[in-house]
């Protein structure tokens, strides 16, 4: 190449307008991919997947060239063509930060992919054959999706580079069973979820403890709490050059790492006295120093450490700069939210990351709508939102529930590289569909709607698991290709699961391990689908419930590992097929009620023995005062009734007639104390009004004057879990046919208007549905649900709950009968 030539070459990218390239035609490649003649094999293999991934979709054969070119497709780093990336520091960022910066562009006969390290290539070529069509929206080959596109151009020009640094999805075990771990490992490279900074927060108070055994059995008073988890005392004597050692020690032992951590161990025990004040402090008092002293051995580096249990709270004093706090979702202490404590501390300095929660096995099971990852609305509005509040790196824990969790995992995986696609969300979902289920894709979208997401608000139920196998037979009979079939008979699996899980949760406790084994089965002849977590079975139940440990569990499951055997094509068809025919669809139809509430004509006051409600968490009473000049709002409220650390109960009562209706009309803020306090909220407005209570789930404990109009929602959007035995009433208006609901638990009686038994919940097998015939004139009053516990919902009625009838309101909606 002349050297002309070779200069326009290299300036092209720069100073012509991108222009669109074809690469194919007619199931002919029409370009080579080409690598510099000195590229790294990485690289070269880099070449080769995408030289295979264009010929999968054209049919062509694309061929790998070394060496100049003046027509290809170029691959390889900008230290092999320079040019075409700007330098680090001119984008804003250190070097180590924009490692996965990459370029994609067109010119005539020329499509660059151009990244600054091996990985970023890795991204670039991914991205574009994401943006020619390809999909792998859930591990495993049966959900990757190749276009068919025998004439195949582009015409791109971007510089990418992803919001978050780092993005680390940590999927349950996975690495115990590796095609499983293979599987989700690609999974994450094609959806450019391999971070380029590897950020470490892990707890290292543990390993100090031991890696200078001497020093701490000579110095008992070093460190607080247990030796299993013990808090390091900052104050100490001697403490920071323990620290300091340790820093040395880390880099020395793995010079290229990116970031250490100086995360305390888990759990409680730090020093209540210390002269450094509160745990927070006393956690960036040794994080600041190792950052100090990493940045004389090895400048760049960051320091990890969370903003998690008794350390979320932003502290008192400055945060070095190269330190990263990770703000947990859950296990927040001091009533603060995720926001404000990112905000509190980025304000002292603190580099800002999310230490997330998409699945926990146990705390969700794998179940529907039970976990983050199944929330999109959640995952759309946490993402971009913590990333305007300065979050920069991610970390979740995830389960290998991909049944219910993956289309989840897919849309973060998006969102972490480009919080602008939360305004494409619905797009993206509606090319999930319609690419994994083509002429299906209707029947799937009621399916995941209704069934997996939180919005579809899925109540684990016979119903929900008949809906489940109804839908997925539809779907069966609309589609007839081997690959969308073999999708939906995932999701078949997985609705076996969920039908076999409900059973054992509610089996009695003789016939309980029966049910557990028929579980393993399950799991372990279909493993390699990934539609369930198996660290319920290997770990989490084994251990909780039959006290099996963790050493001698595959031995106790042994003789049921040996039957798991594989579900076929055709066992799978016919399970939807009867599992629809098994589970027959509910007796009711769910009713809908509006209309501002009002009071009911009735008057009878509080009897018997519930006076005051226990809640937990975020709750809503629904309050009413005929006239805006009448008495104020009287509640007394007693805090920490569970947990004392969780902070203060803060109550805000707002208006209907407000006109800024988010902006509260008064407030009271009460310690979690144990002591009852009163408080008295007045508000300018008459008409309905509602009360915010937060505790941060330490337990509250609230009552109010006989005769104050208050109910709490009870429907299936919005609903109220009771601590202790309660009783409650609620109207049932006439001309209603049925009283449907569902109930949580198994405990309680429902009694109709004179007081006669109609229902006993303590008969039901588990959690679910009820359904109880209304007679000629038992409408038009007021019916009781009598020492129950928990959570019950309303479908069929108006869902309030009130103490009596002469404090229930009502939507305008219902006609009342007056007594």
């Amino acid at each position: 190449m002349k050297i002309a030539m070779l200069l326009a070459w290299l300036a092209l990218p720069w100073l012509a307008v991108a222009e669109e390239v074809q690469l194919a035609h007619e199931g002919r490649a029409l370009l080579p991919v080409v690598v510099a003649a000195d590229a790294p094999e990485e690289v070269a293999a880099l070449a080769d997947e995408l030289a295979q991934g264009l010929g999968r979709m054209t049919g062509g054969t694309f061929v790998v060239e070394r060496g100049k070119a003046e027509r290809g497709i170029f691959v390889g780093t900008s230290a092999e063509w320079p040019g075409l990336l700007p330098k680090p520091e001119e984008g804003g960022e250190s070097a180590p930060l924009a490692r996965e910066d990459y370029r994609l562009r067109t010119g005539k006969e020329q499509l660059w992919l151009v990244g600054r390290t091996p990985l970023a290539v890795q991204n670039a070529v991914w991205d574009l054959l994401y943006r020619l069509g390809f999909r792998q929206y859930l591990p495993g080959a049966k959900w990757e999706m190749w276009p068919h596109r025998p004439s195949l151009s582009v015409e791109v020009d971007a510089v990418e580079r992803p919001d978050y640094f780092t993005r680390r999805l940590r999927v349950g075990n996975v690495g115990a069973w590796e095609p499983n771990r293979s599987a989700v490992e690609e999974w994450k490279r094609r959806n450019r979820m391999v971070s380029g900074f590897s950020l470490s927060s892990g707890h290292v108070y543990g390993r100090i403890v031991q890696q200078n055994a001497a020093f701490f059995a000579a110095n008992p008073g070093a460190y607080t709490g247990s030796e299993r988890d013990p808090k390091l005392d900052a104050s100490y004597p001697g403490m920071l050059e323990i620290v300091e050692a340790y820093v040395n020690q880390t880099i020395k032992a793995d010079p290229g790492r990116d970031s250490i951590s100086m995360e305390p161990s888990d759990g409680s025990g730090w020093r209540e006295d210390s002269p450094l004040g509160s745990p927070s402090n006393q956690a960036v008092v040794l994080a600041n120093h190792a950052a100090e002293v990493l940045r004389e051995i090895a400048p760049g580096r960051k320091v990890g450490i969370y903003a998690y249990h008794l350390h979320s709270p932003p502290p008192q004093i400055r945060v070095d700069r190269d330190v990263v706090a990770g703000v947990a979702t859950s296990f927040i202490k001091g009533g603060y939210t995720a926001e404000v404590l990112m905000e509190g501390w980025r304000k002292q300095g603190a580099e800002i990351g999310v230490r997330e929660y998409l699945g926990v096995s146990s705390w969700d099971y794998g179940l529907p709508g039970r976990a983050r990852a199944a929330d999109v609305h959640y995952l759309a509005t946490t993402i971009p939102r913590f990333y305007e509040l300065g979050a920069r790196y991610w970390d979740a824990e995830a389960t290998e529930s991909w049944g219910v969790h993956g289309l989840g995992h897919f849309l973060t995986a998006r969102l972490l590289w480009d919080t602008g696609e939360a305004a494409r969300v619905d797009a993206v979902l509606e090319e999930f569909y319609t690419r994994s289920f083509g002429n299906a894709a209707g029947t799937m979208r009621r399916f995941y709607e209704t069934c997996l997401l939180k919005s579809g608000k899925p109540l684990l139920s016979e119903d929900l698991i008949g809906r489940m196998y109804r839908l997925l037979d539809e779907a069966l009979g609309l589609e007839a290709s081997p690959e969308v079939s073999a999708r939906i008979f995932d999701l078949v699996l997985y609705t076996r699961y969920v039908e076999l899980m409900f059973r054992y949760q509610n089996s009695e406790r003789s016939q309980k391990e029966a049910a557990f084994r028929e579980l393993v089965r399950l799991a372990e002849g279909n493993s390699g689908s990934m539609m369930f977590d198996r660290w319920l079975f290997f770990r989490e139940i084994p251990g909780r419930t039959f006290r099996v440990s963790k050493r001698e569990v595959r031995k106790w499951l042994a003789p049921t590992l040996a039957e798991a055997e594989p579900l076929g094509p055709e066992a799978l068809r016919q399970m939807a097929r009867e599992g629809g025919q098994k589970y027959p669809p509910l007796p009711f139809e769910v009713a809908s009620f509006s209309g501002e509430l009002r009071p009911a004509p009735f008057d009878e006051l509080p009897a018997g023995k519930t006076r005051g409600f226990t809640l937990r968490g975020n709750n809503r009473i629904v309050l009413h005062r005929e006239a805006k000049d009448g008495p104020a709002f009287e509640f007394t409220v007693k805090g920490g009734i569970i947990y004392r650390d969780r902070g203060n109960v803060e109550l805000r009562l707002f208006s209907e007639a407000h006109p800024v209706l988010d902006e509260p009309v008064a407030t009271a803020s009460i310690p979690p104390d144990q002591t009852e306090h009163s408080v008295r909220l007045a508000s300018p407005y008459a008409g309905a009004h509602h009360l915010e209570i937060r505790d941060g789930s330490g337990g509250t404990r609230v009552e109010w004057p006989e005769g104050q109009r208050a109910v709490f929602p009870a429907s299936a959007d919005e609903g109220t879990t009771f601590h202790g035995t309660l009783s409650m009433v609620f109207y049932v208006p006439e001309g209603a046919k049925v009283v449907g609901g569902y109930s949580y638990n198994q405990s309680g009686q429902l009694l109709n208007a004179a007081g006669d038994l109609v229902y006993d919940f303590s008969q039901m097998e588990g959690p679910g549905y009820f359904s109880v015939e209304v007679s000629p004139g038992e409408g038009g009053a007021c019916w009781k649900l009598q020492n129950f516990k928990g959570r019950k919902i309303l479908l069929t009625v108006p869902p309030y709950l009130a103490r009596s009838s002469g404090e229930l309101l009502l939507p305008g909606d219902v006609d009342l009968k007056t007594p």
